[in-house]
């Protein structure tokens, strides 16, 4: 498209704008906010100069927007501001060579594109006070506004001094559509115009397309970083507790008949590694409502015992079921077996039998969820903050993180591992392993003799460490 260049005789800058048919009115110098009369012989004469800046612009002189197959240039840039009031919005004044324009604004709530059309074809209807019919559609008064120009550049077909009063009026039907009456001190106005939303809206600009694919590049990179910080939580969950990973199980029945003596034991089980957690989960029936066992876990080859007392038997009238849980820590590789030790004498007519399940090592993995849940949730936050209020161009690549001022996605990271490893030595590893027992009441009273029957509530624990 061919140019014409603007030469502002306050600060000396030429600027370059896109040629068209139209005669515009005004010249305002991007570099310096100063004003000018367009003459007849294309001279300016110097009108004044703004004083205010621009409201979250979009575009930029000169800049290409296509619109229905054909090359349209932004030739005038400008922030309106209503005249009693404090709200400001922007326009730009979009046109071809040919002429043809169109107006796009925007503002707190708002992203519209308008048309010029003939007045004359709606001027009937405003005299009349009647809704406005246009191209076979009503159009209800929905407000009014008087606005001033705050800011501006490049060029405009009005006097931009002018104060404009504008009723605007919205289809009957459809609230995308709209009219808008401007009326200017010498002439008005009408334009047809239909709101977008704001993602259609600044498509329609090169610059801000830019931004998303720049916003879209940082995203991608910030999700890059912390699926690695999430790989590496994953990692260090088992190299941290490598020792006790891998989890043996063994299950078994015992019974204690009734005259017979008061301790039961176990088959052998081996621990294959030092310092292990060995759990014991067991439901206990007996009929005898007083029943308390003491629970031990006997090294076969040097008789070492490791010994949880008090496990109270919760008396259920229903089914005589109680659940427990016992856990032994720091077992050393060997061979070993359970004895359960009730108060029931020999001479005492009532049984206890004991489901019981063993599990030497295991690791939870409830603090790796929670971690990876967390890193998840700090990722969006930090994404945010990133992409709305730093410099995008910083984090294009996925090094750039690593040359990001102030290291700052390196302290994130680090400060996530050593929360991880913190949190894995509290609630994870075999260093805050504790005797302690659980006594619970089986859900529902109808313990079927499973010992995966769901387990309802807890009612006694304490901890021997």
């Amino acid at each position: 498209m061919n140019t014409r260049s603007y030469l502002c005789s306050e600060c000396g800058t030429e600027t370059n704008l896109p040629f068209t048919q139209l005669n515009p009115q005004t010249f305002t110098c991007p570099s310096c906010k100063s004003i000018f009369d367009i003459k007849l012989d294309r001279t300016l004469h110097f009108k004044g100069k703004f004083i205010g800046d621009f409201y979250n612009n979009f575009a930029q002189l000169g800049e290409i927007i296509n619109y229905k197959n054909k090359k349209y240039h932004v030739v005038g840039i400008s922030t309106k501001k209503e005249k009693n009031g404090s709200e400001k919005w922007n326009e730009y004044i979009v046109v071809d060579q040919t002429g043809d324009l169109f107006f796009l604004s925007h503002g707190n709530d708002f992203f519209s594109f308008l048309q010029e059309i003939d007045f004359k074809q709606i001027e009937n209807d405003l005299v009349s006070s009647k809704p406005i019919n246009f191209l076979r559609k009503n159009y209800d008064y929905k407000f009014e506004s008087t606005a001033e120009t705050f800011c501006a550049s490049g060029l405009f077909f009005n006097d931009i001094f002018d104060n404009v009063r504008a009723l605007t009026f919205e289809d009957r039907y459809e609230g995308s559509d709209f009219i808008s009456v401007e009326y200017y001190t010498n002439k008005t106005e009408a334009f047809k115009g239909i709101y977008l939303d704001e993602s259609s809206f600044k498509r329609l600009f090169a610059t801000q397309r830019e931004i998303n694919y720049t916003k879209s590049n940082v995203s991608k990179n910030i999700a890059l970083l912390f699926a690695f910080i999430g790989l590496i939580l994953v990692i260090l969950q088992y190299v941290l507790n490598s020792n006790h990973t891998s989890s043996t199980t063994f299950t078994g029945m015992l019974v204690k008949e009734p005259n017979h003596h008061e301790f039961v034991k176990s088959g052998s089980y081996k621990v294959e590694k030092d310092n292990q957690k060995v759990t014991v989960e067991f439901v206990s029936e007996t009929q005898n409502s007083n029943t308390s066992l003491n629970v031990a876990l006997v090294n076969e080859k040097t008789n070492e015992t490791h010994l949880i007392q008090g496990v109270k038997h919760f008396f259920n009238s229903k089914n005589y079921a109680s659940s427990n849980k016992v856990q032994f820590c720091g077992i050393n590789k060997g061979s070993y077996h359970l004895v359960f030790a009730s108060n029931l004498s020999d001479q005492t007519q009532n049984n206890i039998d004991i489901d019981y399940k063993i599990q030497i090592g295991g690791t939870s993995l409830t603090w790796l969820y929670i971690s990876l849940a967390l890193v998840i949730a700090i990722g969006f936050i930090y994404n945010y903050t990133i992409v709305e209020n730093t410099d995008l161009t910083r984090i294009q690549k996925f090094s750039d993180f690593i040359n990001h001022k102030k290291k700052q996605p390196l302290i994130i990271v680090l400060l996530i591992i050593g929360a991880f490893i913190a949190g894995n030595y509290m609630f994870v590893s075999n260093q805050n392993c504790s005797n302690n027992i659980n006594t619970s009441e089986l859900e529902n009273a109808s313990y079927t003799g499973s010992r995966n029957h769901y387990v309802h509530r807890i009612y006694s624990s304490g901890s021997h460490k």
